[in-house]
């Protein structure tokens, strides 16, 4: 409508899981042994649902000039490793839905003549429920499966990209980021090991992961390149990269010490 535009998007997703194992009977007889005669082990779930909500907007105030802003809220369903466990059977009472909320607001400069193209934006993203599955070495011989559920992360920061194209054949840019990740609570996590010579044992622990950065990725970037075009269709970059803040992909469930 003139310099205002508006979207808006939902949707509705729904999932149930059924397992079979081909290889283990589902009842076991008075002395622990299978009962050979009572078929495959299965497990199924009922339907669990969820739902994704998404909209924003975008304002012109000059031909030049223009600001926007998106929210967006979304109920992610369970993976099946979260729902059901495949070396057991076992169904999850009340699988947690994850839910992310983002928050997003920026503001976009082009001149009239498309040399110089200026992008800035911030943004605010939580992560709840976090649920996942880790692999976790218990012993030199014996390995187990970590399930941990509950846990909580903030995404936040500032972007800013920039582009300047003097003449056809020659183009300069830059981005920064600078963000702040980290997980916002301890949490609970149920070890099994699978390797247990008298069957599954599951074991509760505490994980202390409140405070900590979210690793795997570099939070702050700087870079700066140069875009040379010789001919049409061609495009050779030069380009000038800097990452820092970069937080090891470390393993949570092995912080079971606050002071470690």
């Amino acid at each position: 409508n003139g310099n205002l535009s508006i979207y808006g998007t939902a949707g509705l997703s729904m999932i149930k899981y059924s397992y079979v194992n081909h290889f283990k009977t589902s009842d076991t007889l008075a002395d622990g042994n299978p009962d050979v005669n009572s078929g495959e082990l299965k497990a199924n779930t009922d339907w669990i649902s969820g739902y994704q909500v998404k909209g924003g907007l975008n304002y012109n105030f000059t031909e030049s000039f223009s600001a926007f802003a998106n929210f967006g809220y979304v109920s992610k369903v369970p993976i099946f490793d979260n729902v059901i466990d495949d070396a057991d059977g076992t169904v999850a009472k009340d699988p947690q839905n994850e839910t992310f909320v983002s928050y997003e607001a920026g503001a976009i400069y082009t001149t009239t003549d498309n040399k110089i193209n200026l992008k800035a934006n911030v943004y605010y993203t939580t992560w709840s429920d976090r649920i996942f599955t880790t692999s976790v070495r218990l012993t030199q011989d014996e390995n187990g499966i970590a399930f941990i559920k509950g846990l909580d992360q903030r995404h936040m920061g500032f972007e800013l990209e920039g582009n300047y194209r003097p003449i056809k054949f020659i183009g300069f840019g830059a981005i920064a980021s600078i963000a702040n990740w980290k997980y916002l609570n301890d949490v609970s996590a149920t070890v099994k090991n699978y390797d247990d010579a008298s069957g599954i044992v599951s074991e509760e622990i505490n994980v202390y992961t409140k405070d900590l950065k979210v690793g795997d990725a570099p939070q702050t970037q700087f870079a700066i390149w140069t875009n040379i075009y010789p001919v049409q269709g061609l495009n050779v970059q030069f380009i000038f990269r800097n990452n820092s803040n970069h937080y090891a992909d470390f393993n949570p469930v092995y912080r079971q010490d606050k002071d470690d």
